[in-house]
């Protein structure tokens, strides 16, 4: 009894139609990749960019205009419909050292609800003048560093659609992308 091999990769790629579809997918792959890199090369470059004009410190709230944070009801549209929700606006002021040490008390506002006086949150402030001071949610530095990883990532997969689709092995995963795509 002869030995029946189930179909191979190669098997695959020989059929005319399955190599035509697998390459337009990989150039139309390559191409966003290509767009992607463009993009999250200016967002790269934009941050590097604002960390070279100012310095992240951390401040000690001392005190919360009126007491509170003031809430506001907004009307959001969304996928299915508008609705209603609460948009926090919260001046601080707060009290933070330069890089030469010296003590500054500036007010900002934030769009966090959650504040209380003695309570440490993050402020850029330019280099040339400490006493201009932006709030700096923590996820900033959080969402650049994932944009970085996924940035390598496509790189990465980039290099494979360029020089390695003609092995079994590239084959395979970029088949496993094109077909998530069409049935996605």
């Amino acid at each position: 009894m002869a030995k029946k091999d189930g179909p191979t990769m190669r098997n695959l790629m020989d059929n005319k139609y399955w190599g035509v579809g697998y390459k337009w997918c990989n150039r139309i792959h390559i191409f966003f990749n290509i767009i992607i890199l463009i993009i999250g090369a200016v967002l790269i470059y934009k941050y590097i960019e604002h960390s070279l004009k100012f310095i992240t410190a951390e401040a000690t709230i001392k005190s919360i205009e009126h007491d509170k944070c003031k809430a506001e009801k907004v009307m959001v549209r969304g996928k299915y419909g508008d609705h209603e929700e609460t948009k926090y606006e919260c001046v601080v002021n707060v009290e933070y050292k330069d890089d030469n040490g010296k003590s500054h008390s500036n007010k900002v506002t934030t769009d966090d609800k959650n504040h209380i006086v003695g309570d440490k949150i993050q402020i850029d402030y330019e280099k040339e003048n400490p006493d201009k001071i932006y709030f700096r949610p923590n996820w900033y530095t959080y969402l650049f560093i994932f944009g970085v990883l996924f940035y390598i990532f496509t790189i990465g997969g980039t290099i494979v659609r360029v020089y390695y689709s003609d092995k079994e092995w590239a084959q395979f995963f970029i088949s496993i992308g094109c077909l998530r795509d069409l049935f996605g």
